[in-house]
């Protein structure tokens, strides 16, 4: 069988698939995802609400905290740091009680 050329059906068929596997593919990729919710206390999802409303915002945060990536919160990001009531730094951030002073110097050197 080495060598052989595929019949024009064999192709057909083969493009068939692939489409038809395509079209699957991108309609499962279409649903919107669920927003960011954290599980636990409402008062720590309150908290949290300011920075899960705009997009990308949790992860540029993320970045920061484990990278220290300074520049990587972007500018709607920032005003939604500066909405974060104080109380609610700890809750956010109990293992980590440098990063909220962190974050706001971040912010204030890319404004």
């Amino acid at each position: 069988m080495a060598g052989t050329v595929p019949t024009k059906k064999t192709l057909n068929m083969v493009l068939l698939t692939i489409s038809c596997t395509a079209i699957l593919v991108s309609a499962g990729l279409a649903y919107e995802t669920p927003p960011f919710i954290l599980p636990g206390v409402p008062e720590i999802v309150e908290c949290w609400l300011s920075l899960t409303s705009i997009e990308g915002c949790v992860a540029e945060i993320y970045k920061l905290l484990v990278g220290g990536k300074i520049g990587v919160v972007g500018p709607d990001c920032c005003n939604a740091v500066t909405e974060i009531k104080d109380k609610c730094w700890p809750k956010m951030f109990p293992f980590s009680p440098v990063f909220p002073p962190l974050l706001h110097n971040s912010c204030a050197k890319s404004a």
